[in-house]
């Protein structure tokens, strides 16, 4: 009897994505860094395929995509590609605001960034500060390449389209572990070769059972899609009943496990509830961790408004989320955090960075009436500057640049 074996075809994209990476540019590149070259190569190699499952990720996103793809319209990014030795000499940092691609890295991954360096430089050996720099790399590399197919009149669709018929050679690439921390899957089934006369069970043929298993799961692979993980297919028999009915419910189990929402008890005894990937999820994460205090990491309250045209808060919209952090304050009292306030690029510079400021500052002040010491608390405007969306140039984009986020400072 033959088993069921999976078939992935390997990525087109990616593998045109790798032939750029020469071996001099390599050496160029472990010569800058410090860094061992195969080391290097073993980085980009994880690098590649992880900043494409990103974009492939967001394919359903009409707003990133949208970002992506006035990204990659832009003619100074088209030519990225083709100096990338260019590039070696330059800022390679992954948020150096000097690094093209920096607001390409902010669209597809938030608030994750700095656990996917720490994964490249875990299983690569590099350090993560080379990682960064590598994600930098290999962004202005990505956004190159599809910038001379966007050039020669490849629109989003084509982009989706492309990105669909890549997804699964580009997910079998993945780092072990990555498909998890970007929340991607994958289901890899093909159907089995297997002859019709040796599946019988006491004389009757259920063949008909492995096509009914096939559509069940792409029924919950397209409900879930977007936030899918390409699982490794064992070598096994030919599912009975029960192991068809089995996996079936495994796959219902773990799609429903994808949409709910971040949940933690706090020492205080608080049950803090928010967004998988809101400010909550991320913040409470990052203190949790062992990752040291630095000042570049951000994280964005994603269910935080103001009055339009104004810097008074919309406490309506704006209280459970303020709530939230207030309690998280409270679990953690040796906690410290700067707000950030930043705007879009409409209108004058002097006055953005003053409507910002007064947008963190009223933040900190709904924090301290909270009951929260504001020496543990700072203020400051960025007006415009640090977009996440470095297009600034549609109504999506510029709301995305909207935003107010928090720092910690100490922990």
């Amino acid at each position: 009897m033959n088993a069921l074996q999976p078939h992935i075809k390997m990525s087109e994209l990616l593998n045109s994505l790798k032939s750029q990476l020469s071996t001099s540019l390599v050496e160029s590149l472990a010569g800058k860094l410090g860094e061992n070259p195969a080391n290097i190569t073993k980085a980009m190699g994880g690098m590649l395929p992880t900043l494409l499952g990103g974009l492939i990720s967001k394919s359903g996103d009409t707003g990133v995509m949208s970002t992506v793809m006035s990204m990659l319209g832009n003619k100074s990014n088209q030519g990225l590609a083709d100096n990338l030795g260019g590039l070696v000499g330059g800022n390679l940092g992954h948020a150096d605001a000097a690094n093209p691609a920096s607001g390409f890295v902010s669209a597809l991954f938030g608030n994750k960034v700095d656990g996917i360096l720490g994964a490249i430089s875990s299983m690569s050996g590099v350090k993560q500060s080379s990682s960064s720099a590598l994600m930098g790399l290999a962004s202005s590399l990505i956004m190159g390449f599809l910038g001379k197919k966007v050039a020669g009149g490849m629109g989003l669709s084509g982009l989706t389209s492309m990105l669909n018929k890549e997804a699964s050679g580009v997910m079998s690439a993945l780092p072990a572990g990555m498909g998890n921390m970007l929340g991607l899957s994958m289901p890899s089934m093909k159907t089995p070769n297997i002859p019709v006369s040796s599946v019988k069970t006491g004389g009757m043929n259920w063949m008909w059972l492995v096509p009914v298993a096939l559509v069940a799961a792409g029924l919950f692979w397209w409900k879930g899609r977007g936030a899918v993980e390409m699982p490794a297919v064992p070598t096994v028999a030919v599912p009975s009943m029960d192991s068809v009915t089995k996996v079936a419910t495994a796959m219902a189990d773990s799609t429903a496990s994808k949409v709910s929402g971040f949940f933690k008890k706090l020492s205080s005894g608080f049950e803090l509830r928010g967004d998988s990937t809101g400010i909550e999820s991320g913040l409470v994460s990052f203190i949790d961790s062992d990752k040291a205090v630095d000042k570049t990491t951000w994280f964005d309250f994603d269910h935080l408004n103001f009055k339009t045209g104004s810097a008074e808060l919309d406490m309506d919209a704006s209280k459970n989320q303020l709530s939230n952090i207030n309690e998280v304050l409270k679990a953690f009292p040796a906690v410290h955090l700067k707000i950030g306030g930043y705007t879009d690029n409409t209108g004058a510079q002097d006055a953005n960075v003053k409507l910002s400021q007064a947008r963190a500052d009223n933040v900190m002040a709904a924090l301290v009436s909270m009951g929260i010491d504001a020496s543990r608390l700072a203020a400051e405007g960025y007006g415009p500057q640090f977009p996440v969306c470095a297009a600034n140039d549609t109504d999506e984009c510029k709301a995305k640049n909207r935003r107010i986020a928090v720092r910690v400072t100490a922990k």
